[in-house]
């Protein structure tokens, strides 16, 4: 009798494929993991506070439009129905762009630790062990936080339907404005889901997710208006009309001015641009529509092959540690040493220029090899007193050198073509500076809020506390280090202010010089770059650099109150927005309602606002100090002005203001760093 063959056991993707065939499709979507992201986030208590948080911006907005709308009165009748019927456009607009961008931000945040902590927790390899495909696992959880961004974006809908009964504003109107909003914040959170697959530490997801979103936005509306510049000065005009033709559609359907264009039509009845456009605007949405599904479509395709690399290297790990095993025995026999004895002996002293040493047992050793950039080999590093901030100080400024010589020679090439294309021109200068200050500002928020809350997350904190250290010095070391990667941005603002102010007629000598070898058309185009005056990069630097410490200590005061570094900077970010968005709403609204905007209490408020503004206060800086212009082969000087909203200031007042605030932010972000180190100290009984 024959023994039947024996059969060979399945191998592990065999067994996936049919763990996979014995799941029916009903459970195959939306699949196990958007029920357990829709049960997490919901059982989160940070949920609720969102939401309520959320609720409480959009009530605020709405109270300040509607009595801005309501101060205006006017005698008669017919007067007060047109008020009515403004009143629910203007609210209308008002719910529209605050949702916008909040549910792009909460996008970003929900989406930001995603995978990241799947890794940090360990569980992503178990994940991935399950038969679930890598589309399965991402769209299960974009489909997750989707749950929570329709919640948000639904809230508002009831109160946007009963505007309504005033005029001015109709169904459809509302439904495509909720419909891009609700498109782009999807579209913000498959950018963070494939940004958090890629990286290690969810603030950087958030800070790289921020920067991609900006460009997916922007981009093609920035590259369309360069086009159609380029093409103008081509043909020998002086401008371009960027709203023409295809471009002007293409132009439109980017976000977030297709948000803009269709507010205006729908609710103003006015054209954009000034113009008539090509096609009908309903055509336009559906066109933006196409574009942010389509982006959506490539950074889901992105994100499902990032996640399956990760499957495929978690399915290799046995074999890739054989291969390293074996290449270090092949390494330590080509050194003459048997692999199996350990690699140092107490005792054992240098023999020879060989780099072999003998210790006490006979038994020769090779030194390890070093690293380039580590100590040369018999010195050690000192390390001092301050572990913490040696530790965060001798962190790099950017992860990998590869994206960050690609990223600086695309933002080089940009800034390089919009200084040609503007000649060093004034408004250039202050957009440029201004776009700059934002980013500064949202990196800051970022940045230090995971400086305890990730160690708390990778369960080292307990060995940092462990140390002698106090917790002033832990909590120093930590601010000190995000403000040395926060630093990087600065330093590339003061560079643009540097390069295309203090240094603007050696750059309009340049575009002469290109001039000469190029067309006609382009020749005809006058060079009169306008120079800023030096005083501007001292302010710039202690206008932003001051807000800056700001914020990097805010956001380590709450990292150690949050366990969570998504919930910190979260906090982080709903503190500059209160600040510097809602407050100067508020003054704004109560000084131009309760007050009258001519009372000197009035303008001083509305002032004081404006002073303690970064971003704003950067760019009023900026075009105050250009007061020198460069024209017919001479420099003609104006006195130094700086615009405020009632009247302007000179030089002197103004660098006394931005003194004095710029010392009332540092004590604030002293105090906060104290009280950080308190609740640090609190928290372990430690000494302060």
């Amino acid at each position: 009798m024959t023994a039947a063959p024996a059969t060979l056991p399945p191998t592990p993707e065999e067994l996936r494929s049919q763990n996979r065939r014995a799941i029916p499709w009903s459970m195959r979507f939306p699949g196990p993991v958007f029920a357990k992201e829709v049960w997490m986030l919901g059982k989160r208590p940070s949920t609720g506070w969102l939401r309520l948080s959320f609720v409480l911006v959009l009530l605020f907005v709405v109270s300040m439009v509607f009595l801005g709308m309501m101060n205006s009165y006017a005698p008669g009748a017919a007067a007060q129905l047109q008020r009515y019927q403004r009143l629910a456009p203007a609210v209308t607009m008002g719910i529209v762009w605050v949702e916008f961008v909040m549910l792009s931000l909460i996008g970003v945040a929900l989406a930001g630790p995603a995978v990241c902590d799947e890794k940090r927790m360990g569980t992503l390899a178990t994940l991935l062990t399950t038969p679930l495909r890598a589309w399965q696992i991402v769209l299960g959880k974009g489909l997750g936080r989707l749950v929570e961004l329709l919640i948000l974006a639904l809230a508002p809908l009831p109160l946007m339907l009963a505007l309504r009964s005033f005029g001015g504003v109709t169904a459809e109107a509302i439904l495509t404005m909720t419909c891009t909003c609700i498109g782009n914040a999807v579209l913000a959170v498959q950018i963070g889901i494939f940004v958090s697959a890629i990286s290690k530490r969810t603030t950087g997801a958030i800070v790289l997710t921020l920067v991609i979103l900006g460009v997916v936005m922007f981009g093609p509306m920035l590259a369309t208006w360069a086009t159609s510049v380029t093409a103008a000065l081509m043909q020998g005009r002086s401008t371009g009309n960027p709203a023409g033709g295809v471009l002007g559609v293409m132009l439109v359907t980017c976000s977030p001015m297709m948000l803009v264009l269709q507010s205006v039509h729908y609710l103003l009845g006015e054209s954009a641009f000034g113009g008539r456009m090509p096609v009908p605007l309903l055509e336009v949405w559906a066109l933006h529509m196409a574009y942010v599904a389509a982006a959506w479509g490539v950074f889901f395709f992105l994100s499902c092959v990032v996640l399956r690399r990760a499957m495929a290297q978690s399915g290799a790990g046995g074999a890739e540690e054989k291969k390293t095993s074996k290449k270090k025995r092949g390494a330590s026999k080509a050194a003459g040493v048997d692999a199996a004895q350990p690699p140092d002996v107490p005792g054992a002293e240098p023999a020879g220029e060989a780099g072999v040493v003998v210790g006490n047992a006979g038994l020769p050793t090779v030194r390890r090899s070093r690293r380039r950039r580590s100590a040369p080999e018999g010195f050690s590093r000192v390390v001092g007193d301050a572990p913490v901030m040696w530790r965060e100080l001798q962190q790099g400024l950017v992860g990998s050198k590869a994206m960050t010589i690609t990223a600086g020679v695309l933002i080089g090439g940009v800034l390089a073509f919009v200084y040609y294309l503007a000649a060093f021109n004034e408004p250039v200068q202050s957009v440029i500076t201004a776009i700059g200050a934002v980013l500064v500002m949202l990196s800051s928020c970022v940045l230090s809020t995971g400086t305890i809350s990730q160690e708390r997350e990778g369960r080292t904190l307990e060995a940092l506390l462990c140390t002698p250290l106090s917790a002033w010095d832990i909590v120093w070391g930590k601010f000190l280090g995000a403000a040395r990667r926060a630093s990087l941005g600065l330093a590339l603002v003061l560079a643009h202010v540097l390069v295309s102010g203090v240094l603007a007629i050696p750059g309009g000598k340049v575009c002469e010089a290109i001039d000469l070898v190029m067309p006609r058309g382009w020749a005809s185009r006058s060079i009169s770059p306008d120079m800023t005056n030096p005083i501007a990069l001292f302010h710039v630097a202690i206008i932003l650099g001051s807000s800056m410490c700001f914020l990097l200590a805010t956001g380590v005061l709450f990292s150690i109150r949050f366990k969570k570094s998504t919930s910190a900077t979260v906090m982080n970010l709903a503190l500059a927005l209160a600040m510097w968005a809602a407050l100067p709403a508020f003054v704004f609204v109560l000084t131009e309602t309760a007050l009258d905007s001519f009372n000197d209490l009035g303008r001083v408020l509305q002032d004081a606002v404006v002073a303690v503004n970064p971003v704003p206060m950067a760019t009023i800086a900026v075009d105050g100090a250009t007061r020198m212009q460069y024209a017919a082969g001479g420099v003609s000087s104006r006195s130094m002005l700086y615009d405020m909203p009632h009247g302007n200031w000179n030089a002197i007042w103004f660098t006394l203001a931005q003194i004095v605030v710029a010392l009332a932010y540092m004590a604030l972000a002293w105090c906060a760093l104290r009280l950080a180190a308190r609740s640090l100290a609190g928290e372990t009984g430690r000494r302060r």
